[in-house]
């Protein structure tokens, strides 16, 4: 669903092959891989804090050479990307994200003047947990997230500090919204992708 929603945003914003996406929390960067074949000179940057995932990435990333993937929260920035993106990207990732600050003001200075941010995040940890172990998790996480390492954090983000926080760090909002459903892991397991 991510890689059809990025195939669809490619046409919107538009992304061509001089562009330069930021992708904070790129886990494998599996989402950008079909976008990447239809622009495989896409500049991509992935930021992601899992050295595993980094290394799966990098492995998945081989065949596009204005790929990388560097090993880091999105608390800061490699110096390649300050300024220059078209697009910053995260995706289900703002509600794992202990220091919101930073991060929102990361995505802020990565983009160029006149770029785009999205940050598509979902909430169903926070408003749906799924067992006893998740409602313990995002009540500390809510409540005392110093007990709760960075990358077990899980909690609510409410709309109006993501807001709040792109336009004190000079983002032009245009809107900022999330949707859940309740049952959105059960879809997922229902859904098939080629239909």
């Amino acid at each position: 669903m991510k890689a059809y929603f990025l195939h669809k945003l490619a046409d919107i914003i538009p992304l061509d092959a001089n562009s330069r996406v930021v992708d904070m929390g790129s886990g494998k960067s599996l989402n950008f891989l079909p976008l990447l074949q239809r622009i495989p000179t896409l500049n991509y940057i992935g930021l992601e804090p899992d050295a595993k995932s980094v290394e799966e990435a990098k492995r998945v990333l081989a065949n596009f050479p204005n790929a990388k993937v560097f090993h880091q929260l999105g608390y800061s920035l490699p110096p390649e990307t300050a300024g220059q993106a078209d697009l910053v990207i995260s995706l289900s990732v703002l509600e794992h994200i202990k220091n919101l600050e930073p991060f929102i003001k990361s995505s802020v200075e990565a983009a160029r003047p006149g770029g785009h941010i999205i940050h598509r995040y979902d909430l169903g940890h926070a408003l749906y947990p799924s067992s006893l172990k998740e409602k313990l998790q995002t009540f500390l996480c809510g409540h005392l997230p110093w007990l709760i390492p960075e990358h077990k954090y899980a909690a609510y983000v409410p709309v109006k500090r993501v807001e709040d926080l792109l336009i004190k760090y000079g983002a032009e909002v245009e809107k900022v919204t999330y949707h859940q459903m309740p049952g959105h892991k059960k879809f997922l397991k229902y859904f098939k992708v080629d239909t």
